[in-house]
């Protein structure tokens, strides 16, 4: 480049004094007094020329920073004044430039997140975590992190001006969503690879009910990945060839010259990934099996009934009724290794003690426990200016689970119908063979197995037990396992039997106030019938809406106020309001009461006693009993036998018994502290163990019911271990994007109700003693079913005896050398000769292995039962149903979540204080539940 400017010096090639340009360079002219435009174009020279040797890096001069680019705003206003001011072509040229440089940055930056691999699902495993750990405000802090640029360009594409000064909260947060959501679709585009949130979104639509074409649709638009990688099934491809032979030589020419035709491509054998929700299902069961390696957990199962549709009606195919069986376990809460050890508890078992009448029976120590309990439900969470000494005030027995979070593990659906004892024998194998517990070596005679159901399910596995004692060793032998009950189907029966009991005679007007009958008149709600009783949560919410009425009438009574207004205004302290609570326990839920004026009445005084007090009292103890009914395990062994549930008492029994004599003190400990479980790890959030699985059951069917027919076993085999996974991804999406619109409208106002019946029970008098006071002639006094059941218990053909015969001979029968099979560590503790109440003779044949596990004996062994007693012909003469034997099969139905509801009584934390904590909130999206109608407005009612 030549160096003549005008200006400069022509002959002198020495650098100025003070100057900073070399004398050959071409801004030499700068240092000169001629003005710019001196510049002579003979030269050849612009001033692109000029910028392109300034700014070119090559040049390596410090006058580009420190005159220029070390001033930003000199920076800025030079490329305004080319980008706004310039002609339209010089701006098109910019702006193409800049274009091409944001759109090399923003490569740059989609390269730089697919090295990372933040976003590939390969990289992660496809477990729990990987589906309830989306978290949109870190990927959107990662995204500005790692891709400023892309995210400073949709944050300006997707804000106007009116965004600036108007622009809510809640609406920046959508922004940031909609704004994450747009940078991760481009970046599964950039790559297939990146399609973490594409399969967690697949899924999410999956469990909310999206069909096939759905899914399809939103794959194409790039939200969520193609319905066939969703479920597909892992299969391997085979080895495919190419053969292509010349075209030029027909066939039998070439096999005449001995040509033969050669491969030309070879496809490699290759295997097909199983789908998103596959993965998930495999990976939800190994989580189980390394649960199970531990041999320290317990196991729940339940059977599972729904109606297999299918799509078209044609010769073969038909609508089927289908029954199987779904399982959950869980690990075992403070429990090692010795506690469970398998001889320890055999060598207990046989010194174990029959049961005795005293130990049906409540000490005074918990007699008085019971008491205060009655007398804490009466108070309530209903008085919150007093809710701190109400929680001080909580009775609390010697055992109490500390506060943990469950850890739940939900196992494959299996198609065998465990209505059965064989198919119950079936079932426990499927599961052991699941958890890949191998049951034919000597560890698995080192410790018990805890296995959890409803009565059905406990019954038949103590028949197994019964079968084989003595006949068969080991697993066959089914000595191994601790039958642990299941409380919610205790709870089930107790609310139909004081349905039952406490319904009255329909139609029979205002002579029998108290019952339920006239409170469900009164209240105007839907008639029901006894012979079609409605669901669980129907019944229940009728049997708990009645005693708030009653406990608050009882409050006046004994208060002598005429009003709650004058109430509250009297209650100045709280031990005013406990002894106010004493009173009316000990005035209106006391059955001693009532003895008194049968003994009256029995003597020959008929204008002694008042049938309408007299069953208005025994409501409310059975009420109340059923609120408590965690503290009454005791008073339900008598409530059962006095209402006819045969069965359900003589679950109680087995229980008492266990506590008392069969277990040793560590399994009872374990027990204790496993047979509620705590999902959310919140206080106050404990549920049963077979309330838990049938919460399971019934999102089962809720996934099945949403995808329509020609659902499969197998189908149900994949997608049962993954409900709980799909249910907290469905309830973290609502809270994410704040889309929890609800599945149901709002709670019932239970003040108008509770005034009503307040009213009812004033008007009538109720509780109050009306000496000679009588019901319809068709309708009579309810009696004392705790009562009826000791007599029961103990008198004609006494089903305590028949129970301890029962054990005895079972106890005999376990110290026999058994045929087949290990013996038990107890054998031969006593003499064999004269065991089992008449020698083996007396046992029924025992089943092969074969005929247990694949139900091919037909000898009636599901007609044995446990030693259970036939039901007392004395309870039939009293109980208000025809045939009392139905009793003892199914009450009341469980048709939707509210009736599997796990915050069934209400006092669990509220959902706002759960979503407070963020560290926890993936753990309190099982327990986001709707209420239960009678607690939040009846603590409107009560008045705070």
């Amino acid at each position: 480049m030549s160096s003549s400017y005008v200006g400069a010096p022509a002959t002198s090639t020495r650098r100025a004094r003070g100057s900073s340009l070399p004398p050959s360079s071409p801004l030499s002219w700068l240092e000169s007094s001629s003005p710019p435009h001196a510049l002579p174009e003979a030269n050849g020279l612009t001033i692109g020329d000029l910028m392109l040797y300034v700014f070119d890096p090559q040049s390596k001069y410090p006058e580009r920073w420190t005159g220029f680019l070390q001033h930003p705003s000199q920076v800025n206003q030079l490329l305004d004044c080319i980008s706004k001011h310039s002609s339209s072509a010089a701006r098109q040229t910019v702006r193409s430039w800049a274009t091409h440089v944001v759109g090399d940055m923003v490569c740059r930056e989609a390269q730089q997140t697919m090295a990372l691999g933040v976003y590939q699902s390969h990289r992660k495993p496809i477990d729990r975590d990987y589906f309830l750990g989306l978290d949109l405000s870190r990927i959107h802090w990662y995204l500005e992190l790692e891709a400023s640029t892309m995210m400073t360009i949709l944050s300006a594409f997707t804000t106007c001006r009116r965004h600036l000064t108007t622009c809510t909260t809640n609406r920046a947060a959508q922004k940031r969503n909609i704004m994450t959501f747009a940078a991760l679709q481009c970046l599964s585009e950039f790559s297939r690879s990146n399609n973490y949130t594409k399969r967690i979104f697949s899924v999410y639509f999956y469990a909310s009910g999206a069909q096939r074409q759905t899914l399809s649709i939103l794959s194409h638009i790039g939200l969520t990945e193609s319905y066939s990688n969703l479920i597909d099934k892992s299969r391997p491809m085979k080895l495919a060839t190419d053969l292509d032979p010349a075209p030029s030589a027909p066939a039998a020419l070439a096999a005449s010259q001995g040509t033969t035709t050669t491969p030309t491509k070879v496809h490699m054998a290759y295997h097909i990934q199983p789908g998103t929700l596959r993965q998930m299902s495999m990976s939800m069961c190994t989580v189980a099996r390394t649960v199970a390696a531990t041999g320290l957990y317990a196991t729940c199962y339940d059977n599972i009934n729904m109606m297999l549709h299918v799509s078209e009606q044609i010769l073969g195919r038909m609508d089927s009724q289908e029954n199987g069986t779904c399982a959950t376990i869980w690990p075992l809460w403070k429990a090692v290794p010795e506690d469970l050890s398998l001889p320890e508890f055999e060598h207990q078992f046989d010194r174990a003690s029959p049961l005795s009448i005293k130990d049906d029976l409540l000490t005074p120590q918990e007699n008085s426990m019971l008491h205060a309990a009655f007398e804490h439900t009466i108070l309530g969470a209903n008085f919150k200016k007093y809710e701190a000494d109400l929680n001080r005030s909580q009775p609390c027995s010697d055992h109490i689970i500390e506060v943990h979070k469950t850890s739940l593990h939900a196992l494959p659906a299996m198609e065998i119908e465990e209505v059965t004892i064989v198919g119950n024998a079936k079932v426990v194998k499927t599961i052991l063979k699941e958890l890949d517990v191998d049951t034919s070596t000597s560890a698995f005679g080192r410790i018990v197995h805890i296995f959890a159901g409803n009565q059905l399910s406990i019954a038949h596995l103590r028949a197994i037990q019964n079968i084989h004692a003595g006949q068969e060793g080991r697993f066959l032998g089914f000595g191994w396992g601790v039958w642990m009950p299941g409380l919610f189907h205790a709870k089930i029966a107790d609310a139909h039997s004081t349905l039952f009991t406490h319904w009255g005679k329909p139609n029979m007007g205002t002579s029998n106030p108290g019952c339920l009958w006239f409170h469900n008149t009164c209240l105007h709600h839907a008639p029901i019938t006894l012979t079609s009783l409605p669901s669980f949560q129907t019944c229940r919410d009728l049997i708990f809406t009645s005693p708030y009425s009653h406990v608050v009438h009882c409050l006046l009574l004994v208060s002598n106020e005429s009003s709650l207004d004058n109430l509250a205004a009297s209650l100045t302290r709280w031990e005013g309001l406990q002894e106010l609570a004493h009173r009316v326990s000990q005035h209106f839920v006391n059955p001693n009461m009532i003895n008194k004026m049968c003994a009256a009445r029995s003597s020959g005084d008929a204008g002694a006693g008042d049938m309408v007090f007299k069953n208005a009292v025994l409501f409310l103890c059975d009420a109340l009993l059923l609120r408590e009914f965690t503290d009454a395990i005791k008073a339900w062994a008598l409530h059962f036998r006095g209402n006819g549930l045969t069965k359900y008492a003589h679950k109680m029994l087995h229980l008492i018994h266990n506590f008392a004599y069969v277990w040793p003190e560590w399994i009872c400990c374990v027990v204790m502290n496993n047979w509620l479980v705590n999902p959310s790890g919140q206080p106050n959030s404990w549920v049963e163990v077979d309330l838990m699985q049938e919460h399971k059951k019934i999102w089962i069917k809720n996934v099945y019911k949403a995808h329509g027919s020609a659902a499969s076993w197998e189908w149900l085999e994949m997608m049962s271990p993954c409900v709980d996974v799909l249910r907290h991804l469905t309830n973290k999406m609502k809270l994410l994007l704040s889309l929890d619109q609800g599945v149901k409208h709002a709670e019932a106002n239970l003040k108008n109700d509770i005034s009503l019946l307040m009213a009812s029970l004033a008007d009538h008098e109720v509780y109050a003693v009306k000496n000679g006071r009588i019901l319809g002639e068709d309708d009579g006094p309810i009696k004392d079913i705790a009562t009826v059941g000791l007599e029961n218990l103990m008198n004609g053909k006494s089903p305590l005896d028949e129970f301890n015969k029962a054990f005895l001979r079972l106890q005999a029968r376990q110290r026999i050398s058994p045929i087949t099979g290990e013996p038990p560590s107890n054998v031969g503790t006593q003499d064999d000769a004269g065991a089992a109440d008449g020698g083996a003779a007396s046992m029924p044949r025992s089943m092969s292995a074969d005929e247990l596990c694949n139900g091919t004996h037909d000898s009636g062994v599901n007609e044995v039962s446990d030693g259970e007693p036939d039901i007392d012909a004395d309870a039939e003469s009293w109980y208000p149903v025809d045939n009392i034997e139905d009793l003892d099969g199914p009450t009341l139905t469980r048709l939707s979540t509210e009736d599997v509801e796990l915050d069934m009584d209400g006092d669990s934390q509220s959902r706002e204080e759960e979503v407070k904590d963020h560290d926890s909130e993936d753990e309190q999206l099982f327990m986001d539940v709707d209420r239960e109608i009678e607690d939040d407005d009846a603590d409107e009612f009560w008045g705070a």
